[in-house]
């Protein structure tokens, strides 16, 4: 499948969709672009932002040409004051967010007329929020989240509620690398929804800020989420940990060391952008019977893979879309080419 294909068809009815990159020159400014034509052809309002910057025609970190964000009259997009100079556009501010980043005050726009803009917009998770609101609240029908590289928090439900990720040959040179890495990456993005009635009144029940529980079946053992020793009995009971905050190798280990012997432990997290799993650690918990579920689930829409490298160690096209499909195919995702 290529970028010609219908990516709204496989976003669906999701209003709010982030594009995420493995990388630098992963192709996610090609997609946006792609998705805006798309909205266009099927004429429907849409608002952009970005996690950071977008529509540089030369990248500030890597120096390489990029393509330009192109916008149609009606649209609206957030930019800051420091690069509304570089928007080459007939636009009208809409709102002043009073958000404060390195690029200036966040600013709200509706672009008069075609032409390139420059996006740009906070990078924490609730000064998002109100951006999202603001959209809605005008009509904008699909709003397009261009999300940062490397990082998941753009994929977080309470920001978007669908994502495509984007991968390509400036993650490594290595194809197998990226292909193993990507298809990890998007694993984790596609956990399933914790189903367990039970289980989700004793995580409500109990449910805080940056918290471990740990419950067997009749209820909370602990809540300190930190053991230097675990009893034998102890570890034999634990059925369920939840992590509120990020879980990662480090926050199991800390709070679950003793337990990459166990079987039948059901772990589960806030949503897929707070997982960090490691593959080793993935593939030791799937060898031990344990599953990993979150409460609020995200749609990864599509993969997009860009086999062009800035440095010139290319991937054949065929080769690296053969890989990534057969890689991914148990996590039941499109694979698209973003150079066609």
């Amino acid at each position: 499948m290529n970028i010609q294909s219908n990516l709204l068809k496989l976003v669906g009815d999701h209003e709010r969709i982030s594009t995420i990159g493995m990388c630098k020159n992963a192709g996610k400014t090609t997609v946006l672009g792609a998705l805006i034509d798309e909205c266009d052809s099927q004429g429907l309002k849409i608002a952009l932002c970005s996690v950071g910057r977008d529509g540089e025609l030369v990248d500030v970190v890597t120096n390489t040409e990029k393509p330009s964000i192109s916008v149609r009259r009606g649209t609206i997009f957030s930019t800051t004051s420091g690069l509304v100079s570089c928007c080459n556009i007939d636009m009208k501010l809409m709102h002043s967010t009073k958000i404060s980043t390195a690029l200036g005050e966040v600013l709200i726009f509706k672009a008069k007329s075609h032409g390139d803009i420059q996006l740009s917009g906070p990078s924490i998770n609730t000064q998002l929020v109100p951006l999202m609101n603001f959209f809605k609240s005008h009509g904008a029908q699909k709003v397009l989240i261009d999300g940062a590289v490397c990082r998941k928090a753009s994929s977080s439900p309470i920001i978007a509620s669908a994502s495509i990720l984007c991968t390509g040959a400036d993650y490594d040179s290595d194809m197998r690398k990226v292909i193993a890495d990507t298809a990890h990456f998007a694993s984790l993005m596609n956990t399933k929804s914790l189903q367990s009635d039970v289980y989700r009144a004793l995580i409500g029940e109990h449910r805080g800020t940056n918290e471990v529980l740990i419950f067997d079946h009749s209820g909370l053992l602990s809540h300190h989420g930190k053991y230097e020793l675990v009893e034998n009995d102890f570890r034999k009971r634990v059925k369920l940990a939840y992590f509120s905050g990020a879980l990662t190798d480090k926050t199991f280990e800390d709070a679950l060391g003793g337990f990459r012997s166990a079987s039948g432990l059901t772990v589960v997290a806030e949503n897929p952008s707070k997982i960090m799993l490691s593959s080793e650690l993935s593939d030791i918990l799937k060898l031990r019977g344990c599953e990993l579920f979150v409460l609020e689930p995200i749609t990864l829409a599509c993969i997009c893979i860009n086999p062009f490298s800035t440095s010139g160690t290319h991937f054949d096209k065929n080769e690296f879309l053969e890989g990534m499909q057969a890689a991914v195919d148990g996590v039941g995702v499109e694979v698209i080419n973003v150079l066609g």
